[in-house]
């Protein structure tokens, strides 16, 4: 699998969106908080936000978010954002 993982550090109470229709957007947060659909990734978490679908991501107001980001093409839908440790 050809995958580029980016490290990011996206500033506390950022908001953004992720709507794309062909590829998952993946976050590994390093550190820091981001809140999405009422859940909460945090430090050691793997976020999945689908494509396909409109997710707005939240960074904590108090904290940056560092994160690995990746971009992936997505072989299926999910049906929601996948949350993991």
């Amino acid at each position: 699998m050809d995958m580029q993982v980016d490290e990011v550090v996206i500033p506390a109470a950022t908001s953004f969106t992720w709507d794309d229709t062909s590829q998952n957007l993946i976050l590994i947060v390093l550190a820091g908080h981001l809140f999405f659909n009422d859940q909460v990734a945090g430090p050691d978490q793997t976020l999945v936000v689908p494509a396909g679908q409109t997710t707005t991501l939240t960074v904590d107001g108090q904290e940056a978010l560092h994160a690995l980001l990746m971009v992936h093409q997505a072989p299926t839908m999910l049906a929601a954002p996948l949350l993991g440790c």
